[in-house]
C-alpha cells in the first residue's frame, strides 16, 4: 500500500491504472496469468460459485491499460488484493473516485457568446493594445494570457472580446479547485458544436483535431479556452499549431510567449475601487 499516496491520492483512471502497475512491480512483476490465477483463488475462498470463479488473462490485462473511459471497479479491487493490496475498501474508494473524475473530464459546454466582463473593469490599456496586435482579423495566432489566480486574466479577455467581434467561450477548469479537467474530445466536440459544426458523428482523435482545426482557419469568430491546465491540454485540442484565433488564459506558462499579467498599478487600483463603489452590487458578476 505504501506505493499509493492515500491521502492526495491523483485524479482520473490512468492514475489509477499508473498505481496498480506500480503495486505490480512490488509484488515482484507476475504475469497476467498468474494475477488471473490469484483472483480465482480469492474467489473461491469467499465462497463464490466454482462457474464464476475463473478470470481470463485478457481481464486482467486491460485492468492494467491506460486510456480506458470505463472499468470494473470490483475487478480492479480483485485485482489489488491479488497482488497484496489489504486496504481494500480504500481502494475501491479510490477507483470509484477516478471513475466519476473521468466522467466529469467528458463534462464541456461551449458558450456560442463571449459574456460580458464586469461592469467596473478598470485599466490594462497596454495589455489590451497588445491582444488587438496579436490577434487581429485575417491572423492565424494563438495567443496566451498567463498569471496567479485572481489577477484578472478572465476579465482581460472578455474586456477584449468585447471590443473584438464575435466568439467562443470554453472553461477547461486547469485549475479549478473540486474540479476535473476537461478532456481533449469532450472540448472539441464542444467547440465544433458552438462553431455551428454537425458532431452527430463519431470522429477519432486524429479527425478531430483536422475538424476543429479547418473550422477555425475559416472561421471569423474568436475562441476563448478559459483557466487551461498547461500547454499540453492545449496542444491535445487544437493540435500544434496555430489555427484560427485563439485566447487561452491559464495559471501556467507555455514553453512559448505569453502575455504575463501581473498586479494593477496604484493609479488602476484607485480607479478599481471607484468604479467597483459605483457598481450595482446585485447586478455586478463574480469577478
Amino acid at each position: 500500500d505504501s506505493a499509493v499516496d492515500w491521502e492526495h491520492p491523483p485524479m482520473g483512471l490512468d492514475a489509477v491504472t499508473a498505481d496498480l502497475r506500480s503495486i505490480r512491480a512490488a509484488a515482484g512483476q507476475p504475469s497476467f496469468t498468474e494475477i488471473a490465477r490469484r483472483v480465482a483463488r480469492l474467489r473461491a475462498r469467499r465462497g463464490v460459485p466454482e462457474h464464476e470463479q475463473r478470470v481470463s488473462r485478457s481481464t486482467v490485462y486491460y485492468c492494467f491499460q491506460a486510456g480506458r473511459s470505463r472499468v470494473d471497479v470490483d475487478m480492479l479491487v480483485e485485482v489489488a488484493a491479488a497482488l497484496g493490496v489489504t486496504r481494500t475498501r480504500t481502494w475501491a474508494e479510490r477507483v470509484r473516485a477516478a471513475r466519476a473524475a473521468s466522467d466529469a473530464a467528458r463534462v464541456a459546454t461551449a458558450l456560442e457568446e463571449v459574456p460580458a466582463p464586469v461592469s467596473f473593469f478598470t485599466g490594462r490599456a497596454r495589455e489590451l493594445g497588445q491582444l488587438s496586435e496579436q490577434l487581429a482579423p485575417g491572423v492565424e495566432a494563438l495567443v496566451w494570457v498567463v498569471g496567479t489566480a485572481g489577477v484578472g486574466k478572465t476579465q482581460l479577455v472578455l474586456r477584449w472580446a468585447a471590443s473584438a467581434g464575435s466568439g467562443v467561450l470554453l472553461d477547461l477548469r486547469g485549475h479549478r479547485a473540486n474540479a476535473v479537467p476537461v478532456e481533449p474530445a469532450a472540448a472539441q466536440y464542444a467547440l465544433l458544436r458552438a462553431l455551428g459544426v454537425d458532431t452527430a458523428g463519431t470522429l477519432d482523435a486524429d479527425e478531430r483535431v483536422r475538424v476543429l482545426r479547418r473550422t477555425l482557419a475559416r472561421s471569423r469568430r474568436i475562441v476563448i479556452l478559459d483557466d487551461a491546465h498547461d500547454e499540453r491540454q492545449v496542444r491535445q485540442i487544437l493540435g500544434a499549431d496555430p489555427a484560427g484565433r485563439v485566447l487561452v488564459t491559464s495559471r501556467t506558462r507555455p514553453d512559448g510567449d505569453a502575455l504575463q499579467l501581473g498586479g494593477l498599478s496604484a493609479t488602476e487600483t484607485a480607479q478599481l475601487l471607484r468604479a467597483f463603489a459605483d457598481a450595482d452590487p446585485t447586478n455586478a458578476p463574480p469577478i
